[in-house]
């Protein structure tokens, strides 16, 4: 009803004003180890990002072409997942930088997986399997996930018997956050990652941008405008995947039952997935709990509990 449709814009607009006071009141702690700061500091910063991947990398002369933070991975027959950011350099070679401050969020596996995400999006078909580019899947983590009390760790596939490399050209990078940071390149990175404070930054690609997002009058309408966008294409393309699942739900049914009754159970369960993929894009984006997005998310009472109940399937694969 419209009562109830402006009810659930009265309490999204809540929500959001909560969320921008919480920005407020944060945003003087914040370091470029949250993830949240972080990504505002690298959008539509190509300079910073080339900095950070020069000293990672030991490569001085890298060059970035293009990037996108919070770029959605969308895995049709299994886990999609979401890039802190992904950038391209001149050679062709693809990176994913994360941001960790969980170490479970930075295990072997995920850096795996992130790994195969970049392939199986890059490779088009009918390329051959010889054109695959360069990737590097890069985790800057708070902690020393890895346990060794080194600065920076380089994965790379090797040959068991002969000790050789295994030149596949896949790269996985920890960056250990909690190293005490010397006056190296990588020591004096880690410091500017882990002050809150952009006036003592060594990197003025860094230092720039975060001191303008840590002035309040710039950076705390910056930052609300940043995340609100994120939030309205979070939904938009969580509305889109879920529709489109309805639709081939319904026709499946249709063929099974009978078309109209069919597309009829279609369209109910596109809009239950519809609402489900947005609870959990919000989640993946914004970095907020589920009861959080559900409750931003406009749900007629006669879906919420079956959208709850389908976030909470999709949220445990």
């Amino acid at each position: 009803s419209q009562s109830s449709h402006l009810e659930g814009l009265t309490t999204l607009q809540e929500d959001r004003k909560t969320f921008v006071e919480t920005v407020t009141r944060r945003i003087s702690e914040y370091t470029m180890m949250d993830d949240v700061f972080m990504t505002a500091v690298l959008d539509d910063n190509i300079p910073a990002t080339q900095a950070i991947l020069r000293v990672v990398l030991g490569k001085p002369d890298l060059q970035v072409l293009s990037q996108a933070v919070q770029e959605r991975f969308q895995n049709l027959s299994g886990h999609s997942t979401v890039f802190d950011v992904y950038a391209t350099d001149s050679e062709g070679a693809y990176y994913d930088i994360e941001i960790q401050n969980a170490a479970s969020g930075a295990s072997p596996r995920r850096a795996r997986y992130h790994s195969a995400m970049i392939d199986s999006h890059e490779l088009k078909e009918g390329v051959e399997f010889d054109r695959l580019n360069e990737s590097y899947v890069i985790f800057i983590t708070r902690d020393d996930v890895l346990g060794k009390n080194l600065p920076l760790y380089h994965i790379e596939r090797v040959i068991t018997e002969s000790n050789e490399t295994f030149s596949d050209g896949a790269h996985i990078v920890y960056v250990n956050g909690s190293y005490p940071g010397d006056n190296t390149a990588l020591g004096l990175l880690i410091k500017d990652l882990t002050t809150p404070d952009p006036a003592t930054m060594h990197f003025k690609e860094l230092a720039e941008k975060a001191g303008r997002l840590k002035n309040a009058k710039v950076g705390v309408p910056a930052m609300s405008q940043f995340w609100e966008d994120v939030y309205q294409d979070a939904h938009a393309k969580g509305l889109a995947l879920g529709i489109q699942e309805g639709v081939q739900q319904g026709l499946e049914q249709g063929l099974e039952q009978g078309l109209e009754q069919g597309i009829q159970e279609g369209i109910l369960q596109g809009s239950v997935s519809a609402y489900a993929h947005s609870a959990l894009s919000l989640v993946e984006n914004l970095h907020i709990d589920m009861e959080a997005a559900i409750q931003a998310l406009d749900i007629p009472e006669d879906l919420k509990e079956s959208v709850i109940t389908t976030t909470k399937i999709a949220a445990e694969k």
